[in-house]
């Protein structure tokens, strides 16, 4: 089912930044081997050509740590913490993978060929290894997963255990084991601290893209593609699509996204949709700002108008990078390219968008 009631989501922005305020970002890796590169010849694309900076999201929801990242591949390379002014960490030796905030002040620092615990009063452990993000674990140790690989350090940082696992970049922690899809997406793989691994079959078969997002026992959050679903074991509570997100006119936040040829827009006081034309085979066109009079919707080169008291789009709109240049890039909202969101619980999950003056995040609370 789709979140389409009034006010079934709760949404509040919970940071704000003006974008003038953002230092020059220090690091290009555009065009870069590790970087990100863009082509607009063989598939034209206008908003490409306007990259926004936007905050990546790192660490823990105790300790959430944000970096200047621009969808043209450039990153800074200072990190810090976003509710409060307790850390600051500037790259210096290599490119950071994944930082961890700890209770104690300490932190951790993933790079690509190690992982390093820098504690406050400056003294350094360091293991050699090749990770791709850091998972804390509930009886505070620490999961480094790599691509088949997994590394497991006590608390203490004094001892480290090397153990197979496979399931690289989706892997997720829950009671002190890791757990993640099977690759056929009918069954849940877990490996706990002693290397025991084990294989649950799941009553439903998910989506071949579909991956574990959070997990707490009978109620868990899985993302395929940008959908986010909540179930309660094998029941579907609600799905929605992040496809957009930004701020309306009269400062509440929106989140808006395209199912089945229908455009969705949802705030705290309104719940929208428009059908779209039968023809369109785009698959998506959210609204990415408000305009006096309606709505304005944007998808690759496909652009479109909803008025705020119809429920249907006529005809849709080609337009060349000029014209969106003038008429879209200067007002439209958009969410971050990586490490965009951060959930807290079942019920919680933090949003990182980039709007015309202003870096935001969101606090987008579930009813479920």
């Amino acid at each position: 089912m789709n979140i389409q009631a009034k006010n079934e989501l709760t949404l509040e922005i919970v940071y704000s930044q003006q974008t003038d305020s953002i230092p020059v970002l220090s690091k290009d890796n555009s065009g870069t081997q590790k970087g990100i590169e863009y082509s607009r010849i063989d598939i034209p694309n206008p908003a490409l050509a306007f990259p926004k900076t936007y905050l990546e999201l790192f660490g823990s929801p105790e300790h959430l740590i944000g970096r200047y990242a621009s969808e043209n591949g450039k990153k800074d390379n200072t990190f810090f913490t976003l509710f409060n002014n307790n850390f600051k960490y500037v790259a210096v030796d290599s490119d950071v993978i994944d930082l961890l905030l700890t209770d104690t002040g300490d932190f951790l620092k993933l790079t690509f060929d190690s992982i390093t615990l820098e504690r406050k009063d400056g003294t350094k452990i360091q293991y050699p290894l090749s990770g791709m993000k850091i998972i804390p674990s509930e009886n505070k140790a620490i999961w480094v997963i790599g691509l088949n690989d997994t590394w497991l350090i006590d608390a203490d940082f004094k001892t480290i255990k090397r153990f197979e696992w496979t399931g690289g970049i989706n892997t997720i922690s829950y009671n002190d084991s890791l757990i993640c899809f099977n690759k056929s997406r009918d069954a849940i793989l877990s490996l706990d601290k002693n290397g025991v691994t084990k294989s649950e079959k799941t009553v439903l078969k998910y989506g071949y893209f579909e991956n574990l997002a959070g997990y707490w026992g009978n109620q868990y959050i899985t993302l395929e593609g940008t959908t986010l679903r909540w179930y309660d074991g094998p029941e579907l509570k609600g799905e929605i699509g992040l496809q957009s997100a930004g701020v309306l006119n009269n400062g509440e936040a929106f989140v808006s996204y395209t199912k089945n040829k229908t455009t969705y827009l949802l705030s705290n006081s309104l719940s929208k949709k428009w059908a779209l034309p039968e023809n369109f085979d785009k698959q998506i066109l959210p609204v990415v700002f408000e305009k006096e009079n309606g709505y304005s919707a944007y998808n690759l080169s496909n652009y479109y108008e909803f008025s705020k008291n119809g429920t249907t789009a006529e005809s849709l709109h080609v337009i060349n990078e000029m014209q969106y240049q003038k008429g879209v890039a200067p007002y439209r909202w958009i969410i971050g390219q990586s490490h965009y969101f951060k959930i807290v619980n079942y019920n919680q999950l933090i949003l990182s968008i980039a709007g015309p003056k202003e870096i935001i995040l969101i606090e987008i609370k579930s009813p479920f």
